[in-house]
């Protein structure tokens, strides 16, 4: 309080200044007067009453990962329009009557929303302000993130249904050529691909655009990693036996196939029709094959390939399959009888 001291009866007035951060909430006198014409008698005592009011405001906090992200978020406020705020950005409301205010964000899409806190424990949706109060909300919001699977096979176009085991998602993923598979928004993490390899097939190639290894993707919000798994189709050779006439004579072969191969192999044509053979899975490249001389019968007659190749040079292309026949005949016998 203030005391005027003794004062002369008269009118008088009193006014307050304007302090930041208060704003006046009322100012009245006990004997009715208004506080710019204050009517004093002889004897009277009037008191004035001047009340303020501290200002209250809610301050809106926009927090992304990954951090730094240019994306605009637009909030609604029950206390103002709609303000749009960045990464890192911030609005404060200015000064708010104590009451009850909401504030919500609109997601956008590619976004999750991980978390709404606001510093005075309410809900956005329900901020209960306070005279002097400042209460700030933080919108914490997580930019989705992605896995994408990709199958390539040489040769191109190839119909072959290719199974991935995936430790996300539904776990499981069947492709062909050409193919992709999108996980879908991923919360960061590690993950891990794997493809289940089918006869006849090589995996060549398994790459992710992050440089991850396929058994150990590290994910991170806003990233979309691809993960491409080539594969080349095994080619297929084939020897084939025709001895003339068929017999059960053994015919050597030695080969550098590789691929699991064994180096050597025999094949026996006493088979009525059609010719001994046998078949090898190997990788596209070139090859050769040869056949052990065997006392009694001529050297290979013939040796020739389908595709045209000598046998000292097959070429094999991803997929490709290639007979390869040697033609046997028998040596015939004179004999001359002295008698």
């Amino acid at each position: 309080p203030n005391n005027s001291g003794d004062l002369a009866p008269g009118i008088y007035s009193v006014s307050e200044a304007a302090e930041p951060g208060w704003d006046p909430s009322g100012a009245s006198c006990d004997d009715g007067s208004p506080v710019s014409a204050i009517v004093l008698s002889a004897g009277e005592t009037v008191t004035c009453t001047f009340s303020n009011q501290k200002d209250a405001n809610i301050v809106i906090v926009k927090q992304t990962d990954p951090d730094g992200d240019s994306q605009v978020f637009n909030f609604n406020r029950s206390y103002g329009s709609d303000v749009g705020l960045s990464d890192g950005q911030s609005d404060d409301s200015g000064d708010l009557v104590p009451g009850t205010y909401s504030v919500s964000e609109d997601v956008p899409a590619g976004w999750d929303l991980i978390s709404a806190v606001c510093s005075d424990g309410s809900d956005p949706s329900s901020i209960g302000l306070s005279s002097g109060e400042t209460v700030t909300c933080t919108f914490n919001n997580q930019k989705d993130a992605f896995i994408i699977v990709e199958k390539q096979t040489d040769p191109n176009g190839d119909p072959t249904v290719f199974d991935f085991d995936l430790s996300y998602g539904s776990g499981d993923a069947d492709l062909s050529d050409g193919q992709q598979d999108n996980s879908g928004d991923l919360s960061p993490g590690t993950y891990s691909v794997a493809e289940n390899v089918p006869a006849g097939w090589d995996l060549t190639s398994a790459i992710c655009s992050d440089g991850s290894a396929i058994g150990a993707i590290s994910l991170q919000a806003g990233e979309t990693v691809t993960c491409t798994f080539t594969n080349v189709k095994q080619g297929l050779i084939i020897i084939q036996k025709n001895a003339i006439p068929d017999s059960s004579q053994v015919f050597t072969f030695n080969n550098n196939f590789g691929n699991g191969n064994p180096a050597t192999s025999t094949l026996v044509d006493d088979s009525t029709p059609g010719f001994a053979s046998s078949s090898f899975a190997v990788l596209p490249g070139t090859y050769a094959v040869s056949e052990d001389a065997v006392a009694g019968w001529q050297s290979p007659k013939s040796s020739s390939c389908t595709d045209g190749s000598p046998v000292n040079a097959i070429v094999v292309s991803p997929g490709e399959i290639v007979t390869c026949t040697f033609t046997n005949t028998k040596r015939g016998h004179i004999i001359l009888e002295k008698n």
